[in-house]
């Protein structure tokens, strides 16, 4: 499908225009760097289906200016600004970063046959994904990693552009898709609700071993646990007193923290006794009051039942931040 691009002069005006132009259906976005916002809907063409854009100008991207030594006109003749002033080029709005934006070259996938080109995230890695493929669309995988310290998630390329639920939103990877039974989404790798935002799920990292790691699908938050263990599965049962899934870890033998030597052990990550040494949070400051203080803050799940009403958590999530904290 095509795409008309449309810009206006101001960002109000591109808001307005996509509006009338959609008869209030279109959807509004930020856009890749943050400065404009992208309003998007479907329509007609010159008698083809095509998918519109609307959005507006950054403003200038670059500025022309005296150097510092002549913003003081009681210091400066007047005379030396068409003589001798030297001046200086700079970005007229640096909290935009615009230049380094330009320089930066968009990830995304382009099929020369078919002429249609799938977005991907960005400020990241693009890997191939052992050769797995969305069961909606057969389209092989793809892994985003921000590196070796930071999340990664696999994700359809099809998908990501094109929500398969009405629940997702373009810009999705699979750590937020709500397909049933997938082996990649989070109803089969959620764990538990993020103990820093509202409304974020822990996913489990299945690429991370053997120092595995869950992170929040919504911010940065991420939880290392069981280093050197051969394998980490996320179990269908949940826990009892605080709701999270359970986790089958088999550890290796040499370094194995269970007792007598056993290997294997099933339990809550949160809960469990055996595990709750083996679990460690980074990048994550508690900024919510209510949840420090065991009431208020609000708890989706993993996703299972959608529409559900959300539960207020138990007072097991107070205690449990507490013990990030």
């Amino acid at each position: 499908m095509k795409t008309v691009l449309m810009v206006a002069e101001k960002p109000s005006l591109a808001q307005s225009i996509a509006k009338i132009l959609s008869k209030g259906s279109c959807s509004s976005r930020k856009g890749l760097n943050g400065a404009c916002s992208v309003h998007e809907y479907m329509g007609t063409f010159s008698g083809q289906s095509v998918r519109f854009k609307m959005t507006s100008v950054c403003g200038h991207v670059m500025s022309l200016d005296f150097i510092g030594k002549y913003n003081n006109w009681d210091k400066v003749d007047p005379a030396e600004l068409f003589t001798k002033a030297p001046t200086e080029k700079k970005e007229a709005n640096p909290k935009l970063n615009m230049v380094k934006f330009l320089q930066a070259k968009p990830s995304r996938l382009h099929c020369a046959g078919c002429d249609e080109t799938y977005s991907l995230p960005q400020n990241g890695a693009i890997k191939l994904y052992k050769e797995l493929r969305c069961p909606l669309d057969e389209f092989e995988l793809v892994l985003w990693t921000s590196g070796s310290r930071g999340k990664s998630y696999p994700l359809c390329p099809y998908c990501f552009s094109n929500p398969p639920f009405r629940d997702m939103k373009k810009g999705m990877g699979c750590n937020e898709c709500t397909h049933p039974s997938c082996q990649h989404s989070l109803n089969s790798l959620g764990i538990g609700q993020c103990v820093e935002c509202e409304g974020g799920v822990l996913v489990l990292d299945p690429t991370s071993g053997p120092k595995w790691k869950m992170s929040c699908n919504r911010c940065n938050v991420m939880v290392h646990f069981f280093e050197h263990a051969h394998r980490v599965q996320v179990a269908q049962e949940s826990c009892e007193a605080c709701e999270a899934s359970l986790v089958a870890v088999d550890f290796n033998k040499t370094r194995s923290p269970l007792p007598d030597g056993e290997t294997q052990h099933s339990g809550c990550v949160f809960c469990d006794p055996v595990f709750q040494d083996l679990v460690e949070l980074k990048h994550a400051t508690m900024r919510h009051p209510s949840m420090t203080r065991g009431g208020g803050a609000r708890r989706g799940g993993r996703g299972r039942g959608r529409g559900r009403r959300e539960k207020k958590p138990k007072d097991k999530m107070a205690a449990l931040a507490a013990y990030f904290v």
